[in-house]
C-alpha cells in the first residue's frame, strides 16, 4: 500500500468529498443569503464593485459635462475651440 492509499483508507468517506475543504462565506442575492465559496464570494463583490465604479465615473463626467456647457452658455457664446483662439487674437 502506497501512502495515498493508506490516506484515501483513513479519512472517512463522508469528510473526504464533502467539499469541507474551501472557505464558505456569505453573499447577498435577491434578498437572501446564499452561502458560497470564498472566491465566488470575492468575486461577486468584484462585479458589483466595477459596476458601482463605473457608473460613478459616468455620473462624474456627466456633472462636469453640464457644469462646464451650462457655464459656456449662461454668458451666450457657446464657441469651439478654434473660435475662442481667434478671438483671443493668438491666432495665425
Amino acid at each position: 500500500m502506497n501512502i495515498l492509499t493508506k490516506f484515501v483508507h483513513s479519512v472517512p468517506r463522508q469528510t473526504l468529498f464533502q467539499g469541507d475543504i474551501m472557505a464558505k462565506d456569505v453573499i447577498q442575492m435577491h434578498g437572501q443569503d446564499v452561502v458560497v465559496r470564498e472566491d465566488t464570494a470575492k468575486a461577486f463583490r468584484g462585479i458589483n464593485w466595477a459596476i458601482v465604479s463605473v457608473a460613478g465615473f459616468i455620473l462624474i463626467t456627466a456633472v462636469l459635462f453640464l457644469v462646464f456647457f451650462l457655464g459656456s452658455a449662461k454668458d451666450g457664446s457657446v464657441e469651439g475651440p478654434g473660435q475662442i483662439q481667434d478671438s483671443r487674437g493668438s491666432g495665425n
